[in-house]
């Protein structure tokens, strides 16, 4: 390197000062634009040194990892990751210091975040060896990407569903029907003693055949596709009259209702039977989390084209691992719970162009946010291929 400086030196006072002067603009120039395009990009951009410090970090990178250091340049990297997770990672450098790596980290810190990371050692010909890291914030793609798969999941389901639930439905009016017959057969017996006992054996019966019957009307009910009679209606009241709906039930559970609602919430096209439906499910859920007491607040709100309803209780909770699961079809975390009521909601928010999230900690609660349009959107409905081949 000192040999090289002492050429250049030489050789420096041999050349037109001007070129000089026109050629370090020209350096300046490059770099200046270089340092604007990666500011400017969505991509967070960071290069670290083989000492772990940042060389350079732009904008993105540091509005995505919290950085309120003014300058952050020549100091360590890992004293600016606050999740665990990341932290552990590149403190880790034999991972992926020596070839190109690419990996995904779901963070908590400083915010719930998705990152796309991918790593490239790099070398200098004159200097040290480091890193350089860019990630992505693909947080709302993955949302889009897991409700695009919900939704193909109930396509499927709704297919399934409708054929099996038809196999079903035949045979158990059949049954229905041979029940009433010999009811009318047994009391033509004359051992009252073997009719009362064959009685109470076809009561059984029938009231199994009801609950089958029951258990297939609420499953086609959470996969068929509806027609919604769309009327503008304030949510506001909807809650409330569902809250007057369990008065009792909450009474009874010594369960205390906090009300926040927003007098600005507008009225919105809505399907007022199968919202009022949406919400009584995710209220009767929350009571059931709480069979010792405990609080449910119900927060509504409007932000841009959307209203927000939010139902929030200090209940049980649900594990990180069941929590992704919750909309899924027959998964419950109850002992008596058919695992459709979430469905249900699921997909009559889902079929008013709306959107759901949930978020939960185990013994802590759980908050359930409903995200509604406030115009009518074109919805694309899930279509029942049994109808397409009846038609």
């Amino acid at each position: 390197m000192k040999d090289f400086w002492e050429r250049f030196i030489d050789r420096y006072k041999k050349i037109d000062p001007e070129k000089v002067e026109h050629y370090l603009r020209s350096l300046a120039r490059e770099k200046g634009l270089l340092q604007s395009v990666f500011e400017s990009i969505s991509e967070a951009i960071i290069v670290v040194d083989n000492e772990g410090k940042i060389v350079f970090i732009n904008r993105t990178a540091r509005e995505m990892l919290g950085i309120t250091s003014s300058n952050p340049v020549n100091k360590p990297l890992l004293r600016y990751l606050a999740d665990v997770e990341l932290h552990s990672f590149f403190e880790d450098d034999e991972l992926y210091s020596r070839a190109a790596f690419s990996t995904e980290f779901e963070v908590s810190r400083p915010r719930k975040m998705v990152l796309q990371t991918n790593i490239f050692p790099y070398r200098m010909e004159s200097g040290p060896e480091g890193i350089i890291i860019i990630m992505k914030d693909v947080t709302q793609q993955k949302k889009k990407q897991m409700e695009a798969f919900q939704t193909e999941k109930l396509g499927a389901l709704s297919t399934l569903g409708a054929g099996v639930a038809h196999e079903i439905g035949n045979p158990l009016n059949s049954i229905g029907i041979l029940m009433q017959l010999m009811d009318k057969e047994i009391k033509k017996l004359k051992d009252r003693k073997t009719g009362k006992r064959l009685a109470e054996y076809t009561e059984s019966a029938k009231t199994e055949v009801d609950r089958l019957d029951r258990m297939i009307r609420t499953f086609l009910t959470a996969v068929r596709p509806a027609s919604l009679d769309l009327a503008e209606h304030n949510v506001n009241h909807i809650i409330e009259s569902v809250l007057d709906f369990l008065y009792y039930e909450i009474s009874e559970k010594n369960i205390a209702v906090e009300k926040d609602y927003s007098a600005k919430v507008p009225l919105i096209p809505l399907d007022e039977a199968q919202v009022r439906q949406a919400f009584f499910n995710i209220i009767k859920n929350a009571i059931e989390a709480m069979p010792d007491g405990g609080q449910l607040k119900v927060t509504t709100g409007t932000k841009k084209d959307e209203v927000s309803v939010t139902f929030q209780d200090t209940g049980e909770g649900i594990s990180e691992g069941d929590l992704s699961r919750i909309f899924e079809p027959y998964f419950t975390t109850k002992q008596r719970g058919s695992g459709l009521g979430l469905m249900i909601v699921y997909k009559i928010v889902r079929d008013h162009g709306g959107r759901i999230e949930a978020e939960s900690e185990k013994d802590k609660g759980t908050s359930i946010k409903v995200f509604l349009p406030v115009y009518e959107r074109r919805i694309r409905m899930i279509q029942d291929k049994t109808e397409e081949r009846k038609e």
